[in-house]
């Protein structure tokens, strides 16, 4: 059972969350597991935070369109960009919008206060994304590689470029992309020195029409087509190095169902998030500059949400 997640802060932090908020879902997620502390029965709490930290593998790339934004930036941005869009429509209603202006941006620096943190930049600087169809969904791809491989295949993979660098921008609406090694532990650890094969995780959120693997077919030829110049399917099994269709069937037929699948902002595509973030920047600067304020009209706000 594989449990891949983004979140903002560090693991120890996360893990802790799970343990306080939902003790009893912990359970009910990792309690069928080899090795289980008993967590939540009494004196188990530091127990269970060692258990998992000993299961955590590196990602050996990962990918984040929106990388400076913190979970509770992206949704304060996303109500920031509704909520100006909704004021932007109601002026437009009204007979004389002109008056009404400075008191609705009043209205708004005062319910909006607590959303209009700013967000630095990227290294690199912001970047058009490429877009995707649908909203975002989540693929987890577990690809068996070629005896004696691993070594290779993590050298490959260090060797990807990061941030805006990495071959994930290129892949349209990739929000989240990680590629992870999983092989047998030589630690000792028998109940993780199972596995007769290791294998390379590929586990994305992405705009897709929908979660089966068949609507992920463009996600999985682009990104095929994005890392094929680092060498990194040929230490996979089924030959998908060689085409794209070749790498599709084998993703498709490798696509773990998701038993659970939760996403902070559902129904939202990336290029959604990245304008929201846009959004909020730019009223922030109009709300922080005491002399923008007043002079602000309803062309100026149609311009911030792009209307």
């Amino acid at each position: 059972m594989l449990f891949c997640a983004n979140f903002t802060g560090e693991v120890d932090g996360y893990i802790r969350v799970f343990m306080e908020s939902l003790p009893e879902g912990v359970h009910d997620i990792w309690g069928p597991a080899v090795g289980w502390t008993g967590f939540p029965a009494p004196v188990t709490a530091t127990t269970l935070l060692g258990w998992v930290k000993r299961r955590l593998f590196e990602s050996q790339h990962y990918y984040a369109a929106y990388s400076t934004a913190s979970a509770f930036g992206v949704r304060a941005a996303l109500r920031v960009r509704r909520e100006l869009v909704s004021t932007v429509c109601d002026l437009e209603m009204a007979p004389d919008p002109e008056p009404r202006v400075a008191p609705a941006l009043a209205d708004l620096c005062v319910r909006l206060q607590h959303c209009l943190g700013t967000i630095d930049a990227p290294p690199g600087g912001w970047t058009e994304p490429v877009l995707g169809a649908g909203t975002v969904h989540g693929v987890v791809t577990v690809l068996p590689l070629l005896p004696g491989h691993e070594r290779g295949l993590a050298d490959a993979l260090g060797r990807l470029p990061q941030g805006h660098l990495s071959p994930f921008a290129g892949v349209p609406g990739t929000h989240f992309a990680r590629l992870a090694i999983i092989h047998r532990r030589e630690d000792g650890d028998g109940d993780l020195g199972g596995l007769r094969n290791s294998y390379l995780v590929l586990a994305a959120d992405v705009d897709a029409a929908g979660a089966k693997p068949a609507d992920m077919v463009p996600f999985f030829r682009a990104t095929f087509g994005a890392l094929e110049p680092h060498a990194i399917w040929e230490h996979c099994r089924g030959n998908v190095e060689r085409s794209p269709e070749a790498f599709v069937n084998v993703a498709r037929r490798c696509t773990c169902p998701l038993l659970a699948d939760y996403r902070d902002t559902p129904g939202q595509n990336v290029g959604a998030i990245l304008d929201a973030l846009r959004v909020q920047r730019e009223f922030a600067s109009v709300v922080v500059d005491p002399g923008r304020l007043p002079a602000t009209s309803l062309d100026d706000l149609r311009q911030i949400v792009g209307r």
